[in-house]
């Protein structure tokens, strides 16, 4: 009997650390960005993505680049700059986009990509303790010759590897009212 008794705050602690276990995910996620900027050939041109993993930040990282991006004030380019400096409460990783043209696995392809790297914990995988899936909430902006685009989407990716596409829409078009 007073075995056990010594044996319990041992058995507590160890049943409190089991418990406390959180399990830690990565997944790289190649982004294509279509549309607006994006679909102009132009290497020069930069988009701006954006992951979260917290749907409520993307969307106010999203009403604040469409307030500003309806900034009448703004000169060309200065949204672009902005944009540069700019990382939003709880992002969790930005990247830079760009325009790329080549051969892949014996094929021509091009497009605006970008690679995020997405890190995530949780308590209860949804496949054991090797793999986990998730929602990404990604936000793209740019700037091009003084026109300004955003885009907004939702995807489910794995940890690992996994893709994603983005479309851009001219922001004059977002109405500041217009929900997500």
């Amino acid at each position: 009997m007073r075995r056990s008794v010594k044996m319990l705050p041992l058995a507590l602690a160890l049943a409190l650390l089991l418990a406390g276990c959180a399990f830690a995910f990565q997944a790289r996620v190649s982004v294509t960005v279509t549309g607006g900027s994006a679909d102009s050939g132009d290497e020069e041109t930069s988009v701006y993505i954006y992951g979260f993993l917290d749907e409520g930040r993307r969307d106010a990282a999203y009403e604040e680049l469409v307030a500003l991006s309806h900034d009448s004030t703004l000169k060309s380019g200065e949204f672009e700059s902005f944009l540069y400096d700019y990382l939003p409460s709880g992002y969790a990783d930005v990247k830079v986009a760009r325009y790329v043209s080549g051969t892949v696995l014996g094929s021509s392809q091009s497009g605006t990509v970008a690679t995020l790297t997405i890190r995530w914990e949780t308590p209860s995988p949804s496949v054991g303790e090797d793999y986990d899936s998730t929602l990404l909430y990604l936000l793209a902006a740019s700037e091009s010759d003084g026109r300004r685009y955003i885009g907004i989407k939702e995807a489910p990716i794995q940890s690992g590897s996994d893709s994603a596409e983005i479309h851009l829409k001219d922001a004059s078009g977002i109405s500041l009212d217009e929900t997500i």
